[in-house]
């Protein structure tokens, strides 16, 4: 039996990491004077470990996540309302790294990651990128003592109409291709239908450069003023404007819709042919009427059901110029020149312009004790990101119907696009990632389903123009936060509560600041391993489902700080699998995790003792 001494040449104390070097702490190679002989079939075993850990936060995707929450308060006693039902949110998973690979990072590093992440998976358009997140110091020492976490919402209602392209959204034989110019054009605001295509009925667009402010953003339209002549006199054509959310898939019949959607009920709507998907819309059918609708659940019974197009009946709703109309109203006479959908909060209003009395008159808006099929539904969560869609009918009247954008209060947010993952809006991230049975759950709720006469009280914006929602942290799974699978982030973030919807400080306008109760934990919680490089022994690393080289775990150096040092109770012998002497001229030492990853946290001076032996006869 023999021992070998192994160890870098740095000195305890010392933090520079050359990651090219032979003689980094963490990986170290050390070359011999002389050839050392291995006796053939000989042993390996792990003598001992003296390693300095740094003080750093170790983490990846599999441990550590949780929730962050944008909404209505819940009740935690999981009894008095409002829960998670009664709501139009859902909790928003925080992953702090995409891939397996371990991340090591100092607090300030780690607070970006961490406003960078809570910042792609917030969603709403009124708060992305509006996070931030600073390390906290104690004011004599400049200790670490935690985190601040600052939400904040863009409250200004900046008039961004787009210049960007619409893009296609509906088409009788369900083909989309791009560029949609043979279809309709948009340039200076005007949106146009091309008159060469009479055999479509109806051509429609989706605008997704800017999401519409829901903090008190508006939308106007005009119909039959400016360049727009769809309901001009002599020229009205059927047509609709609105909003929706995005969606990137084709349905089974090539409609692009959420795979939970039912188009079968817009032949209601006295509309020559199927709507394009329009969450909030308004516009003239083909009898002249002013239809207004939007997407509501239809429970079939027995758990069956799915979301749809429905008409609102505005003339019920008391808020509403045409209250006691008993019906549609209609327009012949082409006076109605603009439509405006305003958002605030959960709250959608549309209104009409009308020029003969020069006063914009409501079709409808939220009013409590109103029946919920005379008013929009609220803006529930798979509806944030909420985009101008304009459709066009035919008519030989008018075979090149014009609409344009009188006003539109968009959101530039850097990097939008609901093309990619958690570029775009929930709706459009769970798609794309094949999760939008969460959506669905959140459509399915009874805020959502007219039939249903449970009254649902829609927030608006507070005081300072911010949507009038509350901002959560869910750092442990929660029974009344639900999702919140794996939420273990507590003793990460540096709180003494599983759920945090307390900000620390009285809110002003529209920021929630959240700051770490106790100083958060630097020390590492993930599992540190001797690998031998260049010698024959073979271990299975099940967790990668490859060989390794892994030769001990240091179980002792869990959750270390500083200078420690391991050495096991029984030594563990690994073959080296040589059946003749081996003549060695270096040793190749290297520390990681589970993953194979180097453990860079392991710095200074890195002793490793090995032992040797020929393996004993049976």
């Amino acid at each position: 039996m023999s021992l070998v001494i192994c160890s870098n040449n740095f000195k305890d104390g010392t933090i520079a990491r050359q990651r090219n070097s032979i003689e980094n702490a963490f990986s170290f190679r050390n070359g011999l004077s002389s050839t050392y002989t291995i006796p053939p079939n000989s042993q390996v075993a792990l003598q001992s470990a003296k390693l300095n850990i740094d003080g750093k936060v170790v983490y990846s995707r599999n441990n550590n996540p949780f929730y962050q929450y944008f909404g209505k308060i819940l009740d935690l006693d999981g009894e008095t309302s409002p829960q998670i039902e009664e709501t139009t949110s859902h909790p928003l998973l925080v992953q702090l790294a995409d891939s397996t690979e371990i991340k090591e990072q100092s607090p300030t590093d780690f607070a970006n990651t961490l406003q960078d992440r809570l910042n792609e998976t917030i969603y709403h358009p009124n708060v992305k990128n509006q996070i931030t997140v600073e390390t906290l110091k104690n004011a004599s020492s400049l200790d670490f003592r935690g985190y601040k976490i600052t939400y904040d919402q863009v409250n200004a209602e900046t008039n961004n109409i787009p210049t960007q392209a619409f893009k296609q959204w509906f088409r009788k034989d369900g083909v989309y291709a791009e560029p949609t110019s043979d279809f309709f054009s948009y340039a200076g605001g005007v949106f146009q239908r091309n008159g060469s295509s009479s055999e479509y009925d109806v051509c429609a667009g989706i605008n997704t450069q800017y999401p519409l402010n829901l903090g008190g953003g508006a939308m106007e339209v005009n119909i039959s003023h400016g360049n727009a002549d769809v309901n001009a006199s002599g020229t009205q054509v059927e047509f609709a404007v609105g909003l929706s959310r995005f969606v990137n898939n084709v349905n089974k019949d090539g409609y692009i819709t959420p795979t939970y959607f039912d188009g079968s009920a817009n032949e209601e709507l006295g509309y020559l042919n199927q709507l394009p998907l329009i969450d909030f819309g308004v516009g003239f059918n083909y009898d002249g009427d002013l239809v207004c609708f939007h997407t509501t659940w239809i429970d079939r019974g027995g758990g069956e059901g799915a979301l749809r197009i429905e008409e609102v009946e505005y003339w019920n709703n008391a808020s509403s110029t045409y209250s006691g109309a008993g019906g549609r109203i209609n327009s012949t006479t082409g006076q109605y020149t603009k439509i405006k959908f305003e958002a605030e909060g959960e709250r959608m209003k549309a209104q009409i312009y009308n020029a003969s009395t020069t006063a914009w008159e409501t079709i409808t808006s939220y009013l409590a004790d109103q029946s919920k099929d005379s008013m929009f539904t609220p803006i529930n969560q798979a509806q944030w990101c909420l985009h101008p869609v304009f459709t066009i009918g035919y008519s030989d009247e008018n075979t090149a119907g014009k609409l344009e954008f009188h006003l539109y209060h968009g959101i530039d947010v850097v990097g939008y696009d609901p093309t990619k993952e958690y570029k775009g809006g929930w709706f459009e991230t769970m798609e794309l990632f094949g999760k939008d049975e969460w959506c669905e759950d959140v459509e399915k709720r009874l805020f959502n389903q007219t039939n249903d006469a449970t009254a649902y009280a829609q927030l608006n914006t507070n005081a300072s123009g911010g949507v009038d929602f509350d901002h959560v942290l869910i750092l442990k799974e929660s029974d009344i936060y639900t999702p919140s699978d794996r939420a273990n982030a507590r003793d990460l973030l540096g709180f003494n509560r599983d759920i945090v919807d307390t900000p620390t400080y009285t809110p002003v306008g529209s920021q929630a600041i959240f700051e770490s109760e106790k100083t958060p934990s630097l020390i590492n919680n993930m599992s540190l391993f001797v690998r031998l490089n260049n010698l024959g022994q073979s271990v299975l690393n099940a967790y990668t489902g490859f060989r390794s080289k892994i030769i001990s775990h240091l179980v002792n150096l869990e959750t270390a700080v500083g200078i420690v040092s391991y050495e096991p109770s029984n030594l563990i012998w690994l073959d080296l699998n040589n059946p003749a002497e081996m003549n060695i001229t270096d040793f190749d030492i290297s520390v990681n995790y589970i993953n194979e990853q180097y453990a860079t946290i392991v710095s200074g001076d890195s002793i490793i003792c090995l032992y040797f032996r020929e393996k004993p006869k049976m």
